[in-house]
């Protein structure tokens, strides 16, 4: 009892938050050595400290105490959404006697939240920007996530200052919108943030994907990038590789996944995911609703990947569009609903702008084959590259990628495609290309890759098809390239700066089907061992500086279906065995110094759909053999020497599109039935004076 008015008197509940705070106390120096109270450490970190109001809430053994209201209150919503009603209340009531000074009433408790959604909805402004401030609510996620990914190799730190980054924009995404929520921990986490990563890299900036179209951006009411047909239809047709893109091509269709049997793509969320935007259900009872835009793009917005089914949902990375994961251990396919181990990501023509992130290479280890040709990536190859020792198949034909083909890409052991085509690619190909062992096909083609061919080539022994055509290489073919004798089939050296003589080492390679050497500086004579390449089915020579006479051993390839020799030095005649290859299409001597008669024994190539002898010397008449070959469609004889009268015979090339006769010493009138070939038939070039003497 007290002995004077004026002496201390506890009450019973000074005495019990008293206690309480003893027991907070004990408790809280237990736990902090094992980490549970991580709180406090980001508060010290910040160098913030715990004076001034502090804020207590306690949940079952987790005590988390925060410096300020704001942060008091997000831990009230995290702890009040797994606590029972009884410890809610109990919490509350201890922090509110801490946080209130005596004699005023305890602070209201903030509303519950279910979800981000949720919270986001009571929050002012749009959401989703990347560098708006992160809820306190996600602010230890996002630390965890972020330290998960660092530790892990896939980003460095320092990446994550710049909020205008894909990174950034990535770990964002991780740590508040993906629905799937993955934790930290998560063996799969990496390539769900390498994805996200690439995602944001190659596609509009910002996180346009998840606005739907009611949240327009102020100022673009008028010129909305976003047009649709309203047809409601999907379609289902796939790219065709031979198909040319048409510029002019207004509607952009996108292909089904195979997983819809024709049905919308669909989340298991209740939200539709395409074209960038996610559009909730559309509710017909609903006045406030508004009916989703149908997923055929009009291409007026030039930032948005073509097809992206699943792509930032809620599904796994396995459903994703272009996305496959190794199978099971079990040997099952994967769900894809679920993620796992990536094996193929394959978005050809699909419209991606920007870089590669080095983050593709770092979390994706288990990366089989990468098809990313026909878009519009730009910037260098990294050094990462390399990292790849899965890879088997690599695609980046036709974008414009530049700088040189790093030297690391030796790593790459497992890669049996390399495809680079159409690029920008420069310097020179390094020495390290001949460690792929597994190589079979290499394609470097349109691109200005300079210096020569390396001998380390030739070391590529499983090697079926080299195409390094379009380039500005010098130098002579390396005789290294020999050693391919029992694997090369296709060998295209076309249209650069190389030279020297042809090395009859080259004719050694037996199974060649293709070779083409034309648009080169190439000189001397065509070995007589070109004969041994029996397998031969395309020659192109043209446009080089070989001289000599034409070797009659290429009578031997009896396969052959194109021989193209025009724009040379051969001189002397025609080499009557050549009229035994029966199976000849395209025959091309043209724009040589070839002499003499044409041999009358030419109807013996009967597959002849196109004979160039143009610009020689040719002389004598024009043997009516020819009208025999019934399938020539184009005939040029022009600027020669022939002789006489067009013959008659020539009329029964009813399959004829261009014939050139002109600059010869032709006389006499041209034949009515060939006349009748432009008239009635498919002529649509005769070069000859009908109804009246040839000049």
């Amino acid at each position: 009892l007290p002995e004077a008015e004026d002496e201390f008197v506890p009450t019973r509940i000074e005495a019990a938050v008293v206690l309480a705070c003893a027991a907070v106390g004990i408790i809280t120096v237990a736990y902090g050595a094992r980490g549970v109270y991580s709180r406090v450490a980001r508060g010290m970190d910040l160098g913030r400290g715990f004076s001034g109001n502090v804020s207590v809430a306690q949940n079952g053994s987790d005590v988390l105490v925060a410096r300020d209201d704001d942060w008091a209150d997000s831990f009230h919503e995290e702890l009040n959404s797994n606590a029972s009603e009884e410890e809610q209340d109990a919490a509350a009531g201890v922090a509110a006697s801490l946080e209130s000074p005596r004699g005023e009433a305890p602070k209201e408790k903030l509303p519950q939240v279910d979800s981000y959604e949720e919270e986001e909805s009571q929050n002012e402004g749009s959401p989703g920007v990347p560098n708006e401030e992160l809820s306190a609510l996600y602010k230890e996620r996002f630390d965890h996530i972020r330290y998960a990914l660092v530790n892990r190799g896939a980003s460095p730190p320092e990446v994550f200052l710049d909020e205008g980054s894909a990174q950034y924009a990535a770990l964002v995404w991780l740590t508040r919108d993906d629905p799937r929520r993955l934790e930290p921990e998560s063996v799969y986490l990496g390539q769900r943030y390498g994805l996200a990563v690439l995602w944001f890299s190659t596609t509009k900036s910002g996180y346009e994907w998840h606005v739907p179209e009611t949240f327009a951006v102020e100022g673009d009411e008028e010129d909305d990038d976003w047009e649709y047909e309203d047809d409601g239809r999907v379609d289902n047709e796939e790219y065709d590789d031979g198909d040319e893109w048409d510029d002019d091509e207004e509607v952009v269709d996108f292909e089904d996944n195979g997983d819809t049997n024709g049905q919308d793509d669909e989340d298991s969320d209740g939200t539709d995911y395409y074209e960038g935007i996610s559009v909730n259900h559309y509710d017909e009872t609903s006045d406030a609703a508004e009916p989703p835009p149908d997923r055929r793009l009009m291409k007026k917005n030039p930032d948005e990947w073509f097809r992206h089914d699943y792509w930032m949902g809620s599904m796994g990375v396995c459903g994703w569009e272009g996305v496959m994961c190794h199978p099971h251990e079990n040997g099952n396919a994967h769900d894809g609903h679920n993620d796992g181990d990536v094996s193929h990501l394959e978005l050809r023509r699909n419209n991606l702008k920007g870089l590669i992130p080095d983050e593709l290479y770092r979390t994706l280890p288990y990366l089989k084959v990468l098809d990313l040709s026909d878009n519009g990536l730009a910037g260098t190859l990294s050094d990462e590259l390399g990292g790849w020792a899965h890879l088997e198949a690599l695609n980046l034909t036709s974008n414009n990628l530049a700088g040189s083909l790093p030297s690391a890409i030796d790593g790459m052991n497992s890669l049996k495609e390399l495809r680079l085509a159409n690029n920008l690619l420069g310097e020179s190909i390094p020495r390290t290309m001949g460690s792929l062992t597994r190589l079979r096909h290499l394609d470097l083609s349109g691109n200005e890759i300079r210096g020569t061919i390396p001998y380390e080539v030739g070391r590529l022994a499983e090697l079926g098809s080299l195409d390094l055509s379009r380039n500005l290489l010098v130098g002579p073919i390396p005789h290294e390239l020999s050693e391919l004798r029992d694997t090369l089939t296709t060998l295209d050296v076309s249209r650069n700066g190389l030279g020297g003589p042809l090395i009859a080492e080259l004719c050694s390679i037996k199974y060649l089907e293709t070779l083409r050497l034309d648009d080169n500086h190439f000189s001397g004579e065509v070995p007589t061992e070109i004969g041994d390449l029996v397998h031969l089915e395309e020659l192109r020579m043209n446009n080089n500086g070989f001289r000599g006479t034409l070797p009659a051993e290429i009578s031997y390839l009896a396969t052959l279906d194109t021989l193209n020799i025009a724009d040379n030095h051969f001189e002397g005649e025609f080499p009557p065995e050549w009229t035994a290859m029966a199976g000849l299409r395209e025959l091309d001597i043209s724009s040589n110094e070839l002499r003499g008669e044409i041999p009358i024994f030419v109807d013996g190539m009967k597959n002849l759909r196109l004979l160039n002898m143009a610009h020689n010397g040719f002389s004598s008449t024009i043997p009516s053999e020819l009208g025999s070959l019934y399938k020539l469609e184009h005939l040029y004889l022009d600027d020669n020497k022939f002789e006489g009268v067009v013959p008659k015979e020539l009329g029964e090339l009813t399959n004829m599109k261009r014939m050139a006769l002109h600059n010869n010493y032709l006389i006499g009138q041209v034949d009515d039935y060939i006349c009748k070939l432009a008239n009635e038939m498919f002529l649509t070039q005769l070069s000859a004076d009908c109804g009246g003497e040839t000049p």
